[in-house]
């Protein structure tokens, strides 16, 4: 499962908070996180540290199922002794975590 985010000014409750939206790969959305309760916020007023940590969290959120897959693909490169196990799909695995990390961390700073 894929899971995009985008920001909406108005895209919180009742159109009328700012908020982060998870959508899966079809434009369904899955999750919003919104600034405040009731248009309580308009986007000028969010402090960009808020903003800022929101995006960490969201983004984390949306890379989820990636994440876990990548981890559980992982567990393959261990023996039941813990030793390093090569295998053709290595490579490939490796490159899975790294794509899942990119995804969680894509513009967080």
């Amino acid at each position: 499962m894929t899971y995009n985010v985008r920001f909406d000014e108005m895209g919180g409750y009742d159109s009328m908070t700012a908020a982060y939206i998870i959508e899966d790969e079809k434009g369904r959305i899955v999750a919003t996180f919104d600034f405040a309760d009731f248009g309580q916020l308009n986007c000028s007023d969010v402090p960009l540290a808020m903003r800022t940590q929101v995006h960490s969290i969201v983004v984390l959120f949306a890379a989820a199922p990636k994440l876990l897959a990548a981890l559980d693909a992982m567990t393959t490169l261990f023996g039941p002794n813990h030793e390093p196990v090569e295998t053709d799909a290595t490579p490939r695995i490796l490159d899975q975590a790294r794509a899942a990390i990119t995804k969680a961390t894509v513009g967080v700073k």
